[in-house]
């Protein structure tokens, strides 16, 4: 009888713990890492001198139902759905989205310090990627993520914003032909316009992201590995400004941040930036950039970090930037 028990009491342990561990359709976002910028950053016949800029990043985990029952009662620990960090899309999908928006993160980056160090470079426009198609598009059954729309209706534009003004001129439900470069082959897709929900303007439906060759002299190069999205920007632009100028702006000082870029400068907003305060901290940096633009809870980027910090009690100093210019002028200004 005593055996039966045992033995019962054993498999209701080994069903507890494949319960607790076993997977949820949940993943956290935890506080990630402080990655020194000149790993990634070259600029050609140009070396690297008291480089201590750090990008940071936020963790992702898979979340188990152990894991995200505990993660109620853990700071800067954040649950969230599938559908809240893919955007409902399919991993491949969101992981190609990631790449897409990190090689536009650092083509500006790079744009905005060859900028500034009045070096010559030259951007040139070559369409329009699409990241995601609205599953209520004419377009839905043949548009792919990662087609690059060159043209519409033989006509074709200089810039994002000018396929897009010239779109919404159009009438809802117009036939148009779309010119399509996919891998090294160009085709034409046919389909009507629609209303969009979100604007209320006419459009395709799909979410875009500017396609650019940039050519530079001297030729710079931002290999971020496995790490995807925009966030790493103003790090970018500051390691690739540093590395043109030779100049000492950090003076010994691990300085950490985080926040997008646009090639006019213009410092964005970012998600998770608590959790990025908290691995910048515990990376030693002394001092940290965030974006002074809204991002969560209503509250701006900056806002939320010194917060952070205050509540944690750290000696590191939070910054808050608009532009790449607040950044380089702080640097420059203090020592």
């Amino acid at each position: 009888m005593r055996r039966r028990w045992t033995v019962i009491i054993a498999l209701l342990i080994i069903a507890l713990g494949v319960f607790l561990n076993y997977p949820t359709s949940y993943y956290l976002e935890v506080p990630g890492s402080a990655e020194d910028v000149a790993k990634f950053v070259k600029v050609d016949n140009k070396t690297v001198k008291n480089n201590q800029f750090y990008l940071t990043t936020v963790g992702i985990k898979k979340a188990t139902n152990l894991s995200l029952f505990l993660s109620r009662f853990q700071s800067h620990v954040t649950a969230v759905s599938s559908e809240e960090l893919t955007g409902g899309v399919s991993d491949e999908q969101y992981l190609k989205v990631q790449q897409f928006f990190m090689q536009n993160s650092q083509n500006a980056a790079i744009v905005n310090a060859y900028k500034k160090t009045n070096t010559s470079y030259d951007q040139k426009y070559l369409g329009v990627n699409v990241l995601q198609v609205d599953e209520r598009s004419h377009f839905v059954q043949s548009l792919k993520s990662g087609d690059v729309i060159t043209g519409i209706d033989g006509r074709h534009f200089g810039q994002t914003s000018d396929l897009i003004q010239y779109v919404s001129s159009l009438d809802e439900n117009q036939q148009i032909k779309l010119e399509v470069k996919r891998s090294d082959k160009t085709i034409e897709l046919s389909g009507k316009t629609m209303k969009l929900q979100a604007t209320g303007k006419v459009g395709i439906g799909v979410s875009l992201v500017d396609e650019t060759q940039l050519i530079t002299d001297p030729k710079a190069k931002i290999d971020a590995g496995s790490i995807g999205g925009p966030s790493a920007g103003l790090m970018f632009s500051l390691g690739v400004y540093q590395q043109l100028t030779q100049e000492d702006l950090t003076h010994g000082r691990k300085i950490a941040g985080t926040g997008t870029i646009d090639t006019d400068g213009n410092v964005g907003a970012i998600g998770g930036i608590d959790k990025k305060v908290v691995a910048a901290s515990d990376a030693g940096a002394q001092v940290f950039f965030a974006p002074e633009a809204t991002g969560e809870n209503d509250m701006t980027n900056y806002e939320l970090a010194k917060k952070t910090a205050e509540e944690m009690n750290l000696s590191m100093k939070i910054v808050p930037v608009k532009t790449f210019d607040d950044a380089l002028n702080y640097l420059k200004s203090t020592v």
